[in-house]
């Protein structure tokens, strides 16, 4: 539909500009006219003068005039064909050379996207990162191997919180890059999201391949120690994360969210630090008459979510903590040493909101009949604790 109506807008075009050429000026005018037209005027003026004879005159002057025409008629209906010709070649050769220079300097996916995506506003950044995400799609069909444009999917859906798609996306890198850190740390990422933050035995097989090459690895060893956190092992967590820090400059970005996770297993390691926006205490509790409506109810051990989430910034969790349905109410903490992605932390947003929600079927990610809570925005740095109360299901 967008080539053809690019096509007829190019023959209109074309003909406003060349139609005017149909009605060409008059020819120039040659010997043999101007001496058919010396003739016509002597005879005029024998007749004139008489000496002519008036009976003679018309048919004389009829044979003139048909002399004329002959000269003059034939050479403008060529001179026309000719130009007819030349329009029909014009506008062919517009249009043959319109297109192809349209498609190749242009942006016809664009108007492919605007046409496909009716209510879309082009002038919206969501919008334009989805229509460059659906180019970086097409480019991983055109070249599949293209490691590349595969990354670029993994780390913009990842970012985008669209997770299975960045953790296929992330396995492609990996394929392609088997033996990269850069890749197995990405898929990494990609996995704990869409795993609500745990890491799995995929994800903690990355991280060991990982360390195999390069025992010293800061960001494996710090993600292998929260992985060891998760299962109680603090004391083992503890030891990676002092031998991450001692490779770290003191500049380093990462530093400070590194030392809050020593500091939050052993607070003796680390001078202590009065609390800051980069920490906020929960306190969940469930709302009794929402388990009088469900009946049975969850299972004691179904996991609770505890999570935050910035109001203006990416759909990934900032801090995420796991707990157990019985262990309600709870009182549990979330700092900006959770982090799950670099540059997205409690202390990098300046209002956000906390998400308490039980998950029956164990999945970390919003599904139909969870149980949830959430708590009003506002900024770490003004508000300290939060209280969580899970009242409603997700439909």
């Amino acid at each position: 539909m967008f080539y053809a109506l690019l096509g007829l807008f190019a023959v209109l075009a074309a003909l406003l500009v060349l139609l005017p050429l149909r009605r060409p000026p008059a020819p120039p005018v040659d010997d043999r006219e101007r001496d058919h037209l010396r003739r016509f005027d002597e005879f005029e003026a024998d007749v004139a003068a008489g000496d002519i004879d008036a009976g003679e005159a018309a048919a004389a002057r009829a044979e003139l005039e048909r002399a004329v025409v002959d000269a003059t008629v034939p050479r403008q209906h060529a001179w026309r064909r000719g130009h007819r010709g030349l329009l029909v070649v014009v506008v062919l050769v517009v249009l043959a050379g319109a297109l192809p220079l349209y498609h190749h300097l242009g942006t016809p996916r664009i108007a492919e996207f605007a046409l496909g995506n009716p209510g879309a506003d082009l002038g919206e950044p969501r919008t334009t990162v989805e229509f460059l995400l659906g180019e970086v799609r097409r480019q991983t069909v055109r070249e599949p191997d293209d490691r590349e444009a595969w990354e670029v999917l993994a780390r913009t859906t990842l970012s985008m919180g669209r997770y299975d798609e960045a953790v296929e996306a992330a396995s492609r890198v990996v394929a392609l890059a088997p033996a990269e850190d850069s890749a197995a740390l990405l898929l990494v990422d990609a996995l704990a999201m869409r795993d609500g933050g745990r890491f799995g035995a995929r994800a903690r097989a990355l991280i060991e391949e990982v360390l195999a090459r390069d025992a010293d690895n800061v960001t494996a060893l710090v993600i292998k120690g929260i992985a060891l956190e998760q299962e109680g092992a603090r004391d083992a967590a503890l030891a990676l994360w002092r031998r991450a820090l001692a490779g770290l400059p003191a500049d380093a970005p990462f530093r400070g969210e590194l030392e809050g996770l020593i500091a939050r297993v052993d607070p003796d390691a680390l001078p202590a630090a009065a609390p800051t926006a980069e920490a906020i205490e929960v306190t969940v509790r469930l709302a009794p008459e929402l388990l009088a409506t469900l009946g049975a109810g969850p299972a004691p051990d179904a996991p609770v979510y505890v999570l935050a989430r910035a109001v203006d910034g990416p759909p990934a969790p900032l801090a995420v903590v796991r707990h157990r349905l019985d262990e309600l109410p709870l009182t549990t903490r979330l700092d900006a040493g959770m982090a799950m992605l670099p540059g997205a932390s409690l202390a990098d947003f300046e209002t956000v909101y906390v998400v308490a929600r039980v998950s029956p079927s164990g999945e970390p990610r919003a599904q139909p009949g969870d149980l949830e809570g959430r708590s009003p925005a506002f900024e770490p740095g003004q508000q300290r604790h939060v209280d969580i109360v899970i009242d409603r299901v997700v439909e």
